[in-house]
């Protein structure tokens, strides 16, 4: 019933039909189980009393679990078999908040009886518990990593709590003209950080703690917004959860919050878009040093604890800085120990990659292809829409390239779908291409560059490692791959 409510999303009046409909064909088979059950009685017992008959077949009919479900049963209405969740099941109710009068209330799932909860359950502790041991200058997780291992919390023998947060605006429909973001939506979820990476990433595991909507977020700010999460928070790491397998309680903190550039400077006190002269969470750079010198060089001064906290200590005394630091104010998260905004906020593979370096380095290229008639702009959007796709990628099969991307400086498409045509663009058009081509060897680089981003994202090295190349900060990302 609850797969049928939560997995198929299957409207409660139409659940309530489909289980009284249950109970009926369970009512009108009853008199063909008495005749068998009373037949094989017989054969076997002729002599036997009708009484004892009759009470036999009465218990097997009560028995079935869809009498449960009957109208006056235990389970027979929504309301009983919200009741009977309630009462019997491991369920952490949602808490509405209102952050303002005249606002739009939140929704909050309080993450500390879920953690207890996740952690209680077996196989979930051993797997948080199952994390390999660090071998020294090897990067195999996010505990190879400098930041992790500077976090005196984590880095304790015991077992602690290790979270992952992740933050997004999504749009729950696609009104038009006026009604445009009426629907937009803000979402926190979480994640157990030391569950190997090969279960992280399943969807039973990914927590949903905080949802409202994006009008109040930005009415209100993100300080209100996430006051809940962050007592939460704060209170994981002064007392912890108490777990009955352990026999003792389990302390944690936030390792990382991981967001596109929108949500991450948002959320984190940067200045939010790249027009804005110091566009960079990582680094000092400045739109114009970008133009002069290589990402590469070691121009750019690495964000550090010490000169941001100085620096949005004087941007709230003197908001004209901000400009200069590229800082709007403190993050909401400054109060918890060992988190910190410099060191806190990882590179997202999916945005910056996917969905930025890959779609635009594909336009420039196919334009340069389309433009040395190695194949046609309709002969490469025929063949993308009759390729033989399997598997996952019949869902995340890329879209059709509009006409327009030579003027857009991409191809539009979401980071799976990218990911899927980069991947297979050697099946698709490599046939057409002449060998040693340059143009075809930059896309193949950047192939190659893309599975190695997918492999780091699998095994979470980008969102806490501190590469020790120089000057390493978010606009030269791809270089620690090529």
């Amino acid at each position: 019933m609850l797969k049928m409510q939560t997995v198929l999303h299957i409207p409660e009046s139409s659940m309530q039909e489909v289980i009284q409909q249950l109970c009926q064909i369970d009512k009108l088979s009853q008199p063909l189980l008495q005749t068998k059950v009373m037949a094989i009685l017989k054969k076997y017992y002729a002599d036997m009393d009708e009484t004892f008959v009759k009470e036999v077949i009465s218990a097997m009919s009560e028995s079935s679990i869809l009498t449960y479900c009957v109208k006056d049963g235990p389970l027979g209405t929504a309301k009983k078999r919200a009741a009977y969740v309630r009462r019997e099941l491991p369920l952490v109710n949602p808490v509405e908040y209102v952050v303002k009068q005249g606002t739009k209330p939140l929704t909050y799932v309080p993450i500390i009886p879920m953690l207890q909860k996740l952690l209680n359950k077996s196989g979930v502790l051993d797997k948080a518990m199952s994390e390999k041991v660090h071998i020294p200058a090897e990067y195999r997780s996010y505990t190879g990593g400098q930041y992790f291992n500077e976090n005196s919390l984590l880095v304790r023998d015991e077992f602690t709590a290790a979270l992952g947060l992740y933050i997004d605006d999504f749009e729950l429909a696609n009104p038009l003209g006026t009604l445009n973001l009426k629907h937009k939506m803000c979402v926190v979820y979480w994640v157990i950080a030391k569950i190997p990476s090969e279960y992280r990433s399943t969807l039973n595991l990914i927590q949903l703690p905080l949802l409202c909507n994006s009008s109040t977020v930005k009415e209100c700010g993100y300080a209100k917004v996430l006051q809940p999460l962050i007592y939460d928070l704060r209170f994981l790491k002064q007392n912890g959860v108490h777990l009955d397998q352990l026999g003792a309680s389990v302390k944690g903190t936030v390792l990382y919050v991981a967001a596109d550039k929108l949500g991450a400077h948002s959320l984190a006190g940067f200045f939010k878009s790249f027009a804005d002269d110091k566009f960079c969470r990582f680094c000092s750079a400045s739109s114009s040093d970008t133009l002069q010198q290589e990402v590469c060089s070691g121009f750019f001064q690495l964000r550090d604890k010490e000169s941001h906290d100085k620096q949005v200590q004087e941007v709230s005394e003197d908001p004209r800085l901000s400009q200069a630091y590229g800082v709007k104010g403190a993050c909401p998260l400054k109060n918890l120990e060992h988190f910190h905004v410099v060191t806190g906020y990882t590179p997202d593979i999916l945005h910056d990659v996917l969905e930025g370096i890959v779609s635009a380095e594909l336009s420039l290229c196919l334009i340069d292809l389309i433009g040395k008639r190695h194949f046609t702009f309709n002969m490469l959007n025929q063949t993308m829409r009759h390729f033989n796709y399997t598997y996952t990628d019949k869902t995340d099969r890329p879209q059709m390239i509009g006409k327009g991307f030579s003027s857009k400086g991409t191809i539009g498409g979401n980071a799976q779908e990218n990911w899927c045509l980069i991947r297979l663009l050697p099946f698709l058009i490599g046939h057409c291409v002449p060998e040693g081509d340059n143009t075809w060897e930059i896309l193949m680089l950047l192939k190659d560059i893309t599975e190695l981003a997918g492999i780091l994202k699998r095994h979470c090295i980008s969102w806490s490692v501190k590469y020790q190349s120089t000057g390493t900060c978010y606009s030269q990302y791809f270089q620690l791959f090529i």
